[in-house]
């Protein structure tokens, strides 16, 4: 038998995706926890849609790593785990999150993202979104959010 070295990157690749849940299901709780307090600058769900787009290469990537499937029910050992379509699931909900912040995102005419004005002492403030412009936000990342356990 020769030295399983795929189960490396499997490991890798499979606690890479795992991580990466874990850590963007908590920031983007975090952020629909704030939005729904008050405002919330636009730096903070422009992070948000570079953290999504990040987290969809890392995902794809364990997605198509061969064996993949097989190893993360053999990791939770629940063979009954239909880890495929909750896989695809949490992509399609984070990439539907990170269309949506694209497609709401204020641009000026030329597509320049709105994120700062400055007064006539070029001191700049950070923009905000009010909580009544992020509702339909917070209904996409409840949905993303509970994608993932």
């Amino acid at each position: 038998m020769a030295f399983p070295a795929s189960l490396s990157i499997l490991q890798t690749e499979f606690s890479q995706a795992l991580y990466t849940a874990s850590a963007l299901k908590q920031n983007a709780q975090g952020l629909r926890n704030a939005s729904a307090a008050g405002p919330v600058t636009r730096g903070a769900v422009l992070e948000l849609w570079r953290q999504l787009g990040a987290a969809l290469v890392i995902w794809n990537r364990a997605a198509t790593t061969p064996g993949m499937a097989q190893y993360a029910m053999d990791q939770f050992d629940n063979q009954s785990l239909d880890i495929a379509a909750e896989f695809t699931a949490m992509l399609a909900a984070a990439d539907s999150l990170r269309g949506w912040i694209n497609t709401n995102f204020p641009r000026n005419g030329s597509g320049a993202l709105l994120l700062e004005t400055a007064d006539a002492n070029g001191v700049r403030s950070n923009m905000t979104f009010t909580t009544l412009e992020l509702a339909d936000f917070r209904t996409q990342a409840d949905s993303f959010i509970a994608t993932i356990n």
